[in-house]
């Protein structure tokens, strides 16, 4: 994600993390609260670029949830699919013929020149792509059960991220919510790396 940071003095940037802006914040802060007694007009002025770069930091926040977002729709809809194949095969094996119903949802979008032509061919493919490969026979079970909880965790950490997003439109999220999505996505990130085990 890059997002354009007007700084503090007026000037944009490119920047790939709220980090500058979680700095610029911090000096503005300290700042603030060096001023000594009398200094009405220069706190007034500093509270005002706090609260500019507050939305600031707001917005980045809210461009990377939304990022994150898309990331993983992308995840559940690519497991959802993974699943459907690999329940697919779990129960029927390997068949000749037309596409199963698993293997024409994956392939649903490609163009009709590159289109599988048969069971066999799609699932060639499919083993081709370290995402829908197909694991041993004896694996296959376990492996469903990876990727039907790294599946649920996906879905967990959609709906975090959808209401951090929402509170990020409307204000700074609370700790409980800001904890609560990081716990989401280091459970994704686990339940990811167990269902590529």
């Amino acid at each position: 994600m890059i997002y354009i940071w007007t700084k503090p003095d007026g000037t944009r940037v490119r920047i790939e993390s709220s980090a500058p802006i979680r700095a610029a914040l911090d000096d503005l802060n300290a700042r603030l609260q060096a001023l000594g007694p009398g200094k009405r007009l220069a706190a007034a002025t500093l509270a005002a670029a706090y609260e500019s770069q507050l939305v600031e930091w707001r917005q980045c926040e809210r461009a990377s949830s939304e990022t994150a977002l898309a990331e993983v729709r992308e995840l559940i809809t690519m497991l959802a699919k993974r699943l459907a194949w690999w329940r697919e095969y779990a129960t029927q094996g390997e068949i000749s013929g037309e596409l199963s119903a698993a293997q024409r949802a994956i392939f649903a979008d490609l163009e009709e020149s590159v289109y599988p032509r048969s069971w066999e061919h799609a699932a060639r493919a499919l083993n081709m792509l370290d995402e829908y490969r197909l694991p041993p026979r004896p694996d296959l079970p376990a492996a469903i059960r990876a990727s039907q909880i790294c599946l649920e965790e996906a879905r967990q950490a959609e709906h975090v991220l959808s209401e951090l997003i929402d509170d990020l439109r409307v204000g700074v999220p609370t700790s409980e919510t800001w904890d609560g999505y990081r716990e989401a996505i280091q459970t994704l990130d686990e339940a990811a790396r167990r269902a590529q085990a």
